[in-house]
């Protein structure tokens, strides 16, 4: 199933990856962010500006180069208007929308996969810092 969203004026479209994709998704989120705990509460949290926030928070623990490569596999599940994103032309000149973008493709792949689970201590510590 295709999820739309406007992002910035821009109409981006994600699919639903499949399970086993969704699955080592979550494993390089994990691996990126040092733990399963950090990636699912990464994953579990409110909107796209607390991800950010959390993002922000995680920064100076991970591996840039890790991380940027993460970022953009996961932006690049998205597309515009059928096109396929390329991420060095689509966020060059608004690499905050990047984040947002990564957070709605998260958002399209994980919705139901982590409705159910409760937040981790570290969600909960991510988001009170994060609240203002």
């Amino acid at each position: 199933m295709i999820k739309t969203k406007l992002i910035s004026d821009i109409e981006y479209s994600a699919t639903k990856l499949p399970a086993r994709e969704c699955v080592l998704l979550q494993a390089r989120l994990a691996k990126v962010l040092g733990g399963a705990g950090d990636a699912v509460s990464i994953l579990d949290v409110e909107n796209e500006q607390t991800f950010i926030a959390a993002i922000g928070k995680f920064a100076s623990s991970i591996d840039p180069v890790e991380m940027t490569d993460l970022l953009v596999y996961i932006c690049e599940l998205a597309s515009v208007k059928g096109k396929k994103i390329n991420f060095d032309y689509d966020f060059n000149d608004d690499i905050m929308r990047s984040y947002k973008v990564a957070y709605f493709v998260l958002e399209v792949n994980f919705t139901d996969f982590l409705g159910g689970v409760a937040r981790s201590t570290l969600g909960d510590k991510l988001k009170n810092m994060t609240q203002p």
